[in-house]
């Protein structure tokens, strides 16, 4: 099922469009913990702090909710921000090819494989949006992306594992042999980058295969810590081009401020300059009254109109 329109989402997703940090060199977060305590019942009775006395377990769980959250929030980032209104035509099974969505421009020489190019960055985003997270085998198998075409049918097996309901209880996320974040109080853990680990993997398998081009429909197909490596990249592209946007955007905007408020303070200064010329002094007014006492001024009976001509020239008031 696809998920709700842009416009139905009451929350704003502004900051979404931000690159997420990975790894734990980066700065630290402040807590964005919102909900009541006093109103949370089941603390009381399911207290974590009570429940989970070892310090390396907690570290490894808080580890794995952040891997779940982060892929949330990329797979709901590329539903609304990438596919956008793309979602019914490509869940009804339309081709890659007939799929008008834009992606910037990402680094080609850091591929999963020799053949990989922007028609297979296009397939792996829809792919993952129509059959879920590292869900490659089943990808693969899809006729409406150009992997099947390029790199062949998958095994039947390695289909279904995909799709089995048990698989994951007891298993790591990114099917890790151990977390680097679960150890035992006692032994130091050894500091890792979960994005730079997908990246070291990547370029070994890079290194293995990039002689073996093969025929089309029997490439090689890279293994999925390459594929999600690369669906990190291609978000994070996304991510970033649309902050390089949104700070042009800005600065536009500012540009434009300022124009209007330079505009706005000249046509101030030049009313100010204008009621300045039609204010009289007391020396223009009391030639005014001298002139117009001892000349008059000068009458066109036939037009039926004064003539001041003559008279500013006498009272000495040609700018008036």
């Amino acid at each position: 099922h696809s998920a709700p329109a842009l416009s139905s989402l009451p929350v704003p997703r502004a900051g979404l469009s931000i690159p997420v940090p990975r790894g734990r060199k980066g700065k630290k977060v402040k807590s964005q913990t919102t909900f009541d305590l006093q109103k949370a019942e089941w603390i009381h009775k399911y207290n974590p702090d009570t429940l989970f006395q070892d310090e390396g377990y907690k570290k490894h769980l808080k580890h794995q909710c952040n891997k779940v959250l982060l892929r949330v929030r990329m797979l709901y980032y590329l539903r609304q921000e990438v596919i956008g209104d793309q979602a019914e035509k490509v869940l009804a099974g339309a081709a890659s090819s007939e799929t008008d969505i834009w992606f910037p421009l990402v680094d080609q020489a850091e591929v999963p494989t020799a053949w990989w190019d922007t028609e297979a960055d296009k397939s792996l985003l829809l792919g993952v949006f129509k059959h879920g997270y590292e869900k490659y085998n089943t990808m693969r198998a899809d006729p409406a992306l150009c992997f099947l075409e390029k790199a062949g049918r998958p095994d039947d097996k390695a289909i279904a594992a995909e799709h089995r309901p048990d698989v994951g209880e007891g298993v790591d996320f990114d099917k890790d042999c151990e977390d680097p974040e679960y150890k035992p109080v006692g032994a130091p853990a050894k500091e890792h980058d979960e994005e730079g680990e997908a990246l070291m993997m990547m370029d070994e398998d890079i290194s293995v295969v990039d002689g073996e081009e093969g025929q089309p429909g029997n490439l090689f197909w890279p293994p999925a810590s390459a594929l999600t490596a690369r669906l990190r990249r291609l978000i994070t592209a996304f991510q970033r081009s649309y902050k390089r946007e949104q700070l042009k955007m800005e600065a536009a905007e500012r540009g434009d401020r300022r124009r209007r408020r330079c505009e706005a303070a000249f046509k101030l200064k030049e009313m100010v300059r204008r009621e300045k010329q039609q204010r009289w002094t007391r020396r223009e007014q009391s030639d005014f009254y001298r002139v117009v006492s001892t000349f008059g001024v000068e009458y066109d009976p036939d037009t039926m109109r004064f003539h001041w001509s003559r008279f500013r020239t006498l009272a000495r008031l040609d700018k008036k």
